[in-house]
């Protein structure tokens, strides 16, 4: 986009980018160590990501990418987004379910060019929506794990190398740092998975002895 790569971001950046990863970083590890026990909370974070996200991204273009335009469009429409998922639970729950099975696959298939890869993400997040209605749970648990881990791997790279992140998985031409960041993202993915469903298990069992 023209916009974005027009915009003088330095101002903004250098006072507001190093807190939004430091809250992406601690709002990965709640997802990851405790996705299913909070998970009307992460419903409603995932919804408010999404529609931040998007609604950014639409200011932006629209707006030539005034960086306050883009902020308070993020911010409503993340409030926005938040609530839609938060009051309807079932379509929060296939939101996560899917975003969390799209995130898997995008690591799974890291580095293949085929045409086909977009599509199988798309059909593999649709599956995983459809997954967490039928066996909620365990596909949370994976779910909100993986979420996470990219969450916390991505934040905890940008901020050790900052702005030489993107140019250096750009210039890689052995994708050394892109293999790193993912097998970081997979030991957070899987150790929040173990978390889960081991804190998960020991309450159900503590619960039992006190009946």
């Amino acid at each position: 986009m023209d916009w974005m790569e027009a915009m003088d971001w330095s101002a903004w950046a250098a006072n507001n980018v190093r807190m939004v990863l430091v809250l992406m970083l601690a709002l990965g590890g709640l997802y990851a160590l405790a996705g299913h026990r909070l998970l009307r909370l992460m419903i409603g974070l995932t919804g408010f990501l999404l529609a931040a996200f998007a609604a950014g991204i639409g200011a932006g273009w629209l707006s030539q990418g005034n960086p306050w335009i883009m902020g308070g469009a993020a911010l409503v429409g993340g409030l926005c987004g938040a609530m839609a998922l938060f009051f309807v639970y079932r379509a929060g729950i296939f939101a996560l379910g899917g975003l969390g099975m799209a995130i898997v696959l995008h690591g799974a298939l890291t580095g293949r060019p085929e045409s086909w890869v977009p599509w199988a993400i798309f059909a593999g997040g649709l599956l995983g929506g459809f997954l967490a209605l039928w066996v909620e749970r365990p596909v949370m648990i994976l779910a909100t794990s993986a979420i996470g881990a990219w969450l916390a791997t991505y934040a905890g790279a940008s901020l050790l190398l900052g702005e030489a992140l993107p140019e250096r998985l750009a210039a890689e031409s052995n994708g050394t740092l892109a293999w790193a960041l993912l097998g970081a993202w997979a030991v957070i993915a899987l150790f929040g998975v173990f978390f889960q469903f081991f804190t998960g298990r020991r309450r159900r069992r503590s619960r039992n002895e006190v009946r």
